[in-house]
């Protein structure tokens, strides 16, 4: 191979040159230019994760050694599904490789519920680094022309994704988890049932509420997932999220001047330690952090930063802390029971 381009050779070069050279000669051509087109509206990173998902979604299980050879040992040639090399590149790359085009670029148009299959898609695309593409990927190319069932699966992979998030879940876990749903995919079992690997377990549930209740905060990411779901939902689907920074901002602050208003109503260091954190005393921001103003008492804070006045996107999640005269642990207990009760909906818990 000469590698004129100056990059390294990925995997979907190797299995190039292995598969273009077994198709007989008159058609080469035409096909290397399929396989060109294909990479090209891709993308070379998503082209190469294309290969890596279609080894797990085939040999349904964990990579236990080279890429290249598991991809040879369950995808081509040794699967039973493909005959020819033509028939890998017309009804396989090409099929997955556009089914995964429409998950990645959120532009699936098959129906009446497409809209609400590409907003599935971008939360999804915002979790788990991908690894829940491979079942997502092999679900959507076996259903596309049934939206119905395609946005029910969306629904629980979803939930399963951000579960494995919020939990901590380990990555060696969550793969085979993923394996699992894909054999049961391949199975045609019943996902809907409580004992498939799609939907929680009663003990998987209680984990994800609790860890909910926990400082959120702390796990910053997740803590910016679930707010904007959460605003999401109280906007009832009509908010928008194409803000170029969305931070989170605490209403009582973390470290509250000593002479403030905030020490008088959370009057002890384990008081504050308690509540900042949680869930109830977070909000959403269209802009950066501001540093001054994160430390201004109830009041000025909600007019000079939370109120439309202040500039911010209106967020509901926000906008709902300027119905409050004042933010006390009783306050912060309630709302945090609101939210909690909202992501119970949301997610089945």
């Amino acid at each position: 191979v000469l590698n004129s381009r100056g990059l390294d050779l990925s995997y979907p070069d190797i299995l190039k040159s292995e598969i273009i050279s077994a198709i007989p000669s008159d058609q080469q051509e035409s096909y290397a230019t399929k396989w060109e087109e294909i990479e090209s509206i891709l993308g070379r990173e998503l082209f190469e994760d294309l290969f890596l998902d279609l080894r797990i979604i085939f040999a349904r299980e964990r990579l236990r050694k080279g890429m290249i050879e598991e991809f040879h040992e369950y995808v081509y040639p040794r699967s039973p599904q493909i005959s020819t090399p033509q028939d890998f590149i017309d009804n396989t790359l090409v099929r997955y490789a556009n089914a995964l085009n429409n998950i990645v670029k959120t532009n699936y148009h098959y129906g009446p519920m497409a809209k609400e299959i590409n907003g599935m898609f971008k939360w999804l695309n915002q979790l788990d680094h991908g690894r829940w593409i491979p079942p997502a990927l092999y679900y959507f190319t076996k259903n596309w022309n049934q939206p119905h069932l395609v946005l029910s699966f969306l629904i629980d992979l979803e939930r399963l994704a951000i579960n494995f998030m919020i939990c901590k879940v380990p990555p060696s876990r969550r793969i085979d988890r993923y394996c699992e749903l894909l054999n049961a995919i391949y199975d045609e079992k019943d996902l809907g049932t409580p004992n498939s690997p799609l939907q929680l377990t009663s003990k998987e549930r209680q984990e994800v509420l609790r860890t909910l209740n926990g400082n959120m905060y702390l796990m910053h990411y997740v803590c910016r997932y679930v707010l904007l779901r959460l605003d999401a939902k109280l906007s009832e689907g009509i908010a928008s999220y194409d803000y170029q920074t969305i931070s989170i901002e605490h209403v009582l602050p973390q470290n509250p001047s000593l002479n403030s208003e905030w020490v008088k109503s959370f009057p002890t260091k384990e008081m504050r330690e308690k509540y900042v954190h949680r869930l109830g005393n977070l909000v959403l921001l269209s802009r950066g952090k501001n540093i001054v103003a994160e430390n201004y008492d109830f009041n000025l804070k909600k007019e000079r930063y939370f109120s439309a006045s202040g500039g911010i996107s209106p967020f509901v999640l926000t906008t709902q802390v300027l119905g409050y005269r004042e933010w006390t642990p009783t306050v912060i207990e309630q709302r945090q029971k609101e939210l909690i009760a909202i992501l119970k909906q949301i997610w089945r818990l």
